[in-house]
């Protein structure tokens, strides 16, 4: 039987609100993205996400698990917390069959935003990228395009420090599609 779906995308807030069949039309995407999601939400439903049977996954999470311990409280071990977490998640996609996409978290912009644990997030990302190399799974860095150096997310790709434009939306399409494909 073929799959329901193409792509199926899993995160928080960020991957939420991307229009991705915008994106990608004519594929069959699931956004199963939530608001505020941390990787222990995105434990309670993967199961059900992973047999929709998509052949690609695109995953985004953990920064938002920083904000439940506290910014500025975030301990080595919750990293690692998180990793287990992240690494149980992807790990149920790919027993499905799909060939996962790990995002790294996305800085946000300290002058707009205020105090957030960019350092935290940094730190994440390197694991997350490590990670990926390890399992054989795919890696994008959206930071480099987005990002800079002192201020994190750069003010003309955000409204608030942290939701993304339609300029940065595009950005990230485009990065995904050169991983992903471009016909899916």
């Amino acid at each position: 039987m073929a799959p329901s779906y193409d792509l199926l995308f899993i995160g928080d807030s960020l991957v939420y609100g991307g229009d991705w069949e915008r994106y990608f039309p004519g594929a069959r995407i699931y956004n199963g993205a939530m608001m505020g999601e941390t990787t222990w939400g995105a434990l309670r439903y993967i199961e059900s996400m992973a047999v929709l049977g998509a052949p690609r996954a695109v995953v985004m999470l953990g920064a938002k698990d920083f904000e439940s311990v506290g910014y500025r409280c975030a301990t080595t071990e919750d990293l690692d917390a998180t990793m287990r977490n992240f690494d149980t998640i992807v790990s149920t996609i790919r027993r499905h069959g799909a060939d996962v996409t790990i995002m790294a978290a996305l800085q946000v912009n300290d002058q707009l935003r205020g105090s957030y644990p960019n350092p935290h997030i940094r730190a994440l990302n390197a694991r997350l990228e490590g990670y990926a190399k390890e399992i054989g799974a795919s890696f994008i860095d959206l930071n480099a395009d987005l990002s800079g150096d002192s201020e994190g997310l750069r003010a003309c790709y955000t409204y608030d420090g942290i939701k993304l434009t339609d300029e940065a939306y595009a950005i990230w399409a485009e990065r995904l599609r050169g991983v992903i494909g471009r016909d899916l």
